[in-house]
């Protein structure tokens, strides 16, 4: 999915991480990267909520993280007292 994004084959990447995320709907990287490419689609409104789901899976992604602060997004803090401001 990631070289799809990469390459602006926007369609073919959120087909690819769509299948990961039913394969394993616990899998905070999947969502993340959803985010990013919604992000991409100018979908911002949904770039946040797939990056609030990674981060409420996985609270220290760095990836969730990176792209939500790049979008003003305010993370909640990870396990060990850090937050994204």
């Amino acid at each position: 999915g990631d070289l799809n994004l990469q390459e602006g084959r926007l369609d073919d990447a959120e087909r690819f991480y769509r299948r990961a995320l039913r394969l394993d709907p616990q899998q905070a990287e999947s969502y993340a990267a959803l985010g990013e490419w919604a992000a991409t689609k100018g979908r911002s409104r949904d770039a946040h909520r797939f990056f609030r789901q990674a981060a409420k899976l996985d609270p220290a992604n760095e990836r969730t993280r990176r792209l939500a602060e790049r979008l003003g997004e305010s993370l909640p803090s990870t396990p060990n007292g850090s937050s994204t401001r």
